[in-house]
């Protein structure tokens, strides 16, 4: 008997254990990026292709972290229906996800290094003259065959912005 991915999905969101704040993260990713890509398809005939170009199209108009994250939860459903022997394997392998920002990433999708952008948390502009610009440094390793130095900073704030011209 196939089933369709959203009857798998509707199964997986209500067997998961999951926070209040996570089970609403769920709900909505399901409704607004997962079930209008695939719902009504028969989940043995979803292939790998199709999984990529969807991460692509979600790409286009959404944040990494968007991505990232309905795309675990599309893996997680494709699990349970190798779990339940729903089908023989899921076609979420090796799919090639957007960098998050601050993410150095080789080809095969791998995270060398995330990092802010420098090593001063700086109110002023000219601060950042003199900050160790940890993202340039990981990228120039990266390129010359070495390891990344310094691979995690911590992260303040959301985005620092400066006026033009300063």
């Amino acid at each position: 008997m196939s089933q369709a991915e959203a009857d798998v999905a509707e199964h997986w969101r209500t067997t998961q254990v999951h926070a209040d704040t996570t089970a609403a993260a769920v709900a909505g990713d399901l409704k607004n990026h997962i079930l209008p890509a695939f719902g009504d398809k028969e989940i043995g005939r979803i292939r790998h292709s199709d999984i990529q170009a969807w991460v692509r199209r979600l790409s286009e108009r959404l944040a990494p972290t968007t991505v990232d994250r309905s795309y675990r939860w599309l893996a997680a459903i494709f699990r349970l229906a190798v779990n339940d022997d729903l089908i023989r394997r899921s076609p979420c392998f090796a799919i090639k996800l957007p960098a998050k920002r601050g993410e150095i990433v080789d080809r095969a999708g791998h995270v060398l290094a995330y990092s802010v952008d420098a090593d001063t948390i700086a109110a002023d502009p000219s601060d950042i003259a003199h900050a160790k610009n940890y993202v340039a440094a990981a990228i120039d390793a990266v390129k010359s065959g070495q390891r990344v130095g310094v691979p995690a900073t911590k992260a303040y704030g959301c985005s620092v912005k400066y006026a033009s011209g300063n």
